[in-house]
């Protein structure tokens, strides 16, 4: 008897030492993860500040994509192009209003062109030219803004203008254009630098500044 008392004392102690050691470390657990959700916190915060002032940066700018490049293409060729474009959808742009004009380089192994970036002297010049080329495709039904449209040589090819986007931007973008191909939402776009998205036709547009916004709007986006 005195032989099993002295081993359920062990066993007694043991015990004890293991539940102090798990309520140790479910308080290191829970500590943890508060700190977590504080840094999550803090990350969410700052990624919004950089999203915040790499959207200022690129608020007087455009993205002119599947422009044909040439091989003598140069600044003053691209501004050249620009400016017709700004004849064709009737929003006159005078070349000292525009920053700059360049090109970006494809990625390798792309099939894609390089994206042209213009980069205007006010966010307002960019809005009209935005704005205009919206409304001459519009109007123009199939016969959208166009490389036949500026006269370039070659096959037609259609000229796509919109909003530079950051980084973030441009990924809620595909978000909301594959709830929308997916048939979960009606419509997505940009105003602004900003991403916005109408669930239904008739519903009020919805602000999306991250991916929990749009998983609040649509429960199964992601």
């Amino acid at each position: 008897m005195d032989a099993i008392s002295q081993q359920n004392s062990v066993i007694q102690a043991s015990l004890e030492f293991i539940s102090g050691r798990y309520d140790e470390l479910v308080d290191r657990l829970a500590v943890t993860e508060r700190e977590n959700t504080t840094l999550n916190k803090k990350i969410t915060s700052l990624e919004s500040k950089i999203d915040y002032l790499e959207r200022c940066s690129r608020s007087a700018m455009l993205e002119i994509n599947n422009l044909p490049a040439s091989a003598s293409e140069s600044s003053e060729s691209l501004l050249g192009t620009l400016c017709k474009i700004g004849t064709v959808i009737q929003e006159e742009i005078i070349p000292s209003k525009v920053s700059r004009v360049y090109r970006l380089k494809a990625k390798k192994d792309s099939q894609t062109i390089g994206t042209v970036i213009a980069e205007f002297k006010s966010s307002t010049i960019k809005d009209n030219v935005l704005k205009a080329t919206r409304i001459f495709n519009k109007q123009s039904g199939k016969n959208k803004l166009s490389t036949a449209s500026i006269d370039l040589p070659g096959p037609p090819k259609p000229i796509y203008i919109a909003e530079s986007l950051t980084t973030y931007g441009k990924h809620l973008y595909y978000l909301g254009r594959r709830l929308i191909k997916e048939g979960k939402c009606d419509s997505c776009w940009s105003s602004h630098g900003k991403i916005y998205i109408k669930k239904s036709a008739g519903s009020t547009p919805t602000c999306i500044n991250s991916e929990s916004d749009l998983q609040k709007l649509v429960p199964t986006a992601l």
